[in-house]
């Protein structure tokens, strides 16, 4: 049997750009004869709507979406997409299409709670449920969480149901997710769905989400295990193509996970890019310094957005070595950036002046870190108005460590 996973990548809130993408994924499946076509989790809406649940227009544009879907679909094509659904209460719903009407759903049974999670504030949890018969296939669906009640493999997050075992039976798993990344998450995901196909004794499809929702990033990374949990297809982290998975295939696929560096550096460069288009930025701009977290912003913009759309800044002030300037420059022309110099220096003395009076009768030593402040927030504030007269995109140069204590600057000192 033929499966297309398709690793959608929607916007939250954009209804009709996502019912397209799900509408181009089944005109794939039909040109490669599948018999099964999946999506991720909510795709219809983008995960996660958040509040957008509590809008009625939201959620009917959703549901019209769905209903279009369904008349959408061929005889033939098993298509299995998520969607919210008022059924009894708000659900975190997978639809089952087929012959242009939907046949059946399947609610979510385990909604999370913890880390990013927060689905009970919006949805009422569905019962696990068996298979579902279409068209001479035994379907087993679940959605995300549905599969992760594995304690010999995650913490015992308290679940009382299993909607895995509801499924034994069926000819097929499908796993309709919409896992974010973490840098070690992928084995773990692999870890589990080949627990679960082993204990049901089915081939198992699990589709994720691809693609950068504000703080969020999803890598896809869908993939496929045989009934004896061996991984036979595995999609490329970060990658937008789909998977078309053969389920009678027991022969297990050659793949080896990239470094977690490069993970991590495939994460950011998509969370960027993401982000930038669906606020509506072509182009970005970033203070450089010469030092490394500038750097390495730098780096990530110049592949996420294209080196001739970023504008880097040196913004050189009285204590600034020449080093400094001369490494954030060679950085910029290597990269093919644009590169500006904006010295601070004029208004450092300008706000020095009509500081005086308070830096006069500070205690000693005290206002060597006053006026290390100022240097930032002057830059700041020449960042801004970069990005507001050209309309870029201010990328932030804090790191994690300044992040961690409450504190960082938008602009790291040229020293």
């Amino acid at each position: 049997m033929r499966v297309l996973a398709v690793q959608a990548a929607p916007v939250v809130g954009d209804v009709a750009g996502n019912t397209m993408l799900v509408l181009d994924g089944i005109a794939r499946a039909r040109a490669a004869e599948a018999r099964v076509v999946v999506f991720p989790e909510l795709v219809l809406s983008g995960y996660p709507p958040r509040d957008l649940l509590d809008r009625a227009d939201f959620l009917g544009a959703c549901r019209a979406a769905a209903e279009r879907v369904a008349a959408a679909t061929p005889p033939g094509l098993i298509v299995v997409y998520g969607c919210p659904w008022d059924d009894g209460g708000l659900r975190n719903s997978a639809i089952i299409a087929t012959g242009g009407r939907i046949v059946a759903m399947r609610h979510k049974a385990l909604l999370p709670a913890y880390d990013v999670f927060d689905e009970p504030r919006w949805f009422v949890p569905g019962s696990a449920q068996g298979p579902i018969e279409v068209d001479g296939l035994r379907l087993g669906v679940l959605v995300c969480e549905d599969a992760w009640n594995a304690p010999d493999y995650v913490p015992d997050r308290g679940y009382t149901a299993d909607p895995v075992a509801a499924l034994r039976g069926a000819d097929l798993i499908v796993n309709l997710s919409a896992s974010p990344f973490d840098v070690e998450k992928l084995a773990l995901r692999h870890l589990v769905m080949a627990h679960q196909a082993v204990r049901i004794g089915a081939p198992y499809v699990y589709c994720n989400q691809l693609g950068g929702n504000d703080e969020l990033v999803f890598d896809g990374a869908s993939f496929a295990c045989a009934p004896d949990g061996t991984l036979v297809a595995q999609a490329e982290p970060f990658d937008g193509g789909d998977l078309l998975v053969e389920t009678d295939t027991r022969a297990p696929v050659s793949w080896t996970p990239a470094p977690p560096i490069e993970r991590v550096r495939r994460a950011l460069v998509r969370g960027t890019r993401d982000y930038a288009a669906r606020c509506g930025f072509r182009t970005a701009v970033l203070g450089l310094s010469g030092g490394i977290d500038s750097a390495v912003v730098a780096c990530i913009a110049a592949e996420a957005l294209g080196a001739e759309n970023v504008l880097a800044v040196g913004m050189p002030g009285p204590y600034s070595s020449e080093g400094s300037v001369s490494d954030a420059r060679a950085l910029a022309d290597s990269l093919g950036c644009r590169w500006a110099m904006l010295p601070i220096g004029p208004g450092f003395d300008a706000l020095k002046a009509t500081l005086a009076p308070f830096l006069a009768r500070t205690p000693r030593g005290t206002s060597d870190v006053t006026e290390e402040n100022l240097q930032s927030r002057i830059r700041g504030t020449l960042l801004m108005g970069v990005s507001n007269r050209e309309g870029r995109l201010l990328l932030t140069t804090g790191n994690k460590s300044e992040v961690a204590v409450g504190y960082c600057t938008i602009y790291g000192d040229m020293n």
